[in-house]
């Protein structure tokens, strides 16, 4: 069986982070893929919450990217 991991970065997400999950893992299914998936979010509304609803999902917080100041 495949392994595979996939990463969604987000930003305020949280109306589409669900749908966005449950097509990865319908896809995970009918491949038969052993896969993670991973969140990394640095929102500020329920993304974070509303990935962990679904079952499979993994989270991770990004720290915020502290670019160049000019």
């Amino acid at each position: 069986m495949p392994e595979l991991s996939v990463v969604i970065p987000t930003k305020n997400e949280e109306k589409s982070i669900g749908k966005c999950i449950e097509k990865i893992q319908r896809v995970f299914t009918e491949h038969h893929i052993d896969g993670e998936i991973i969140v990394a979010d640095n929102s500020t509304d329920n993304t974070a919450e509303n990935s962990k609803t679904v079952r499979t999902a993994k989270e991770r917080r990004s720290r915020p990217r502290a670019g160049k100041q000019i």
